[in-house]
């Protein structure tokens, strides 16, 4: 390392520190290493360029003004939001809404439709600038807000339903969903050993951007939970794998395991779930079976299906008035 003359140069060395593949602003492990030089060297991080081939780097100064920054102000307290409101879903896509049961959807590449399910009609809502992919399982939606992990990275996203607005957390999930009028999300293997049985909870947004969760451990889980959804203070979770028909239910906060239901007319994976009320489970199989499934929460078995035209990511849903 070199400077110029009369520059001090300080040098610092961190062991046993995974720098991983720092070369993305985005990636967890690139965030976790910033923490430990902050924490270690009692400076902030003013900028920042990265790539995964540079034989080295010259810094520059181009300005005398701030560099603006997108980090969240961690000692600002978050807003607390209600339920989801469906009132802006309903003003754009009021026929789909009116029917006895409809869900809010998302699809690959970003967009928000609406799917009425007495007839299987789709209503494109709007598009966003999320990056989703084709795994995507479930997501969350509280107040004018939906939330959700989205690719390259799996990075926790928040889209404005009212204006199609994006804002980009650097908070890593593999999925979430509303619980207690906060966020309920997956860990990624990336950031979190034995991610298979933890879970975060988020009180608010701003939580979730300045990491502070509180951990719920699950117990008996059989294999890997890769989509939740929240219910009168149960967990719902779809499996992936052999028993990929299953849904398992935990207690929260206590991640106790109350058993499973076994969804019998099931043939392959289930790309979402959503409970609506005490008496309907909703399970997405537009990608295997281009249909979305009503079920009856308690037993599991079926009442009625709908085929659908566009393969959807995760699923919430309402009941129709």
């Amino acid at each position: 390392m070199t400077a110029p003359t009369g520059v001090p140069i300080e040098a610092y060395e961190l062991h046993d520190v995974d720098t991983g593949q720092t070369w993305h602003w985005e990636k967890a492990t690139t965030r976790d290493l910033v923490t430990e030089v902050e924490e270690h060297t009692g400076m902030t991080l003013t900028s920042y360029n990265g790539t995964c081939s540079a034989y080295g780097f010259k810094l520059e100064s181009t300005c005398d003004e701030p560099v603006e920054t997108s980090l969240p102000d961690c000692d600002e307290e978050g807003i607390t939001h209600g339920p989801a409101d469906p009132a802006p879903v309903q003003a754009l896509c009021p026929a789909e809404t009116g029917e006895s049961l409809w869900c809010l959807g998302l699809r690959y590449g970003g967009g928000v439709e609406v799917v009425g399910l007495d007839s299987g009609n789709i209503c494109y809502l709007m598009g966003s600038t999320m990056e989703l992919g084709t795994d995507l399982t479930s997501f969350a939606w509280l107040d004018h807000y939906v939330y959700a992990c989205t690719e390259p990275f799996h990075v926790l996203e928040r889209l404005d339903l009212t204006t199609g607005d994006v804002d980009q957390s650097f908070t890593y999930c593999s999925a979430v969903t509303a619980y207690d009028q906060g966020l309920l999300t997956r860990p990624i293997e990336e950031v979190t050993p034995n991610y298979e049985d933890q879970l975060y909870s988020y009180p608010t947004y701003r939580d979730a951007e300045c990491r502070n969760h509180a951990l719920h451990v699950i117990s008996d889980a059989e294999g890997s939970i890769v989509g939740i959804d929240t219910h009168d203070h149960v967990l719902y979770g779809i499996h992936h794998g052999l028993n990929n028909h299953w849904v398992s239910q935990f207690s929260m906060p206590t991640g106790e395991s109350q058993g499973y239901t076994v969804l019998d007319t099931v043939a392959a994976g289930i790309g979402g779930l959503s409970i609506v009320g005490d008496d309907y489970l909703v399970a997405n199989l537009s990608g295997t079976e281009n249909r979305v499934a009503v079920f009856d929460l308690a037993t599991g078995m079926e009442l009625w299906s709908v085929g659908v035209s566009q393969t959807l990511l995760g699923l919430e849903c309402w009941q129709g008035s």
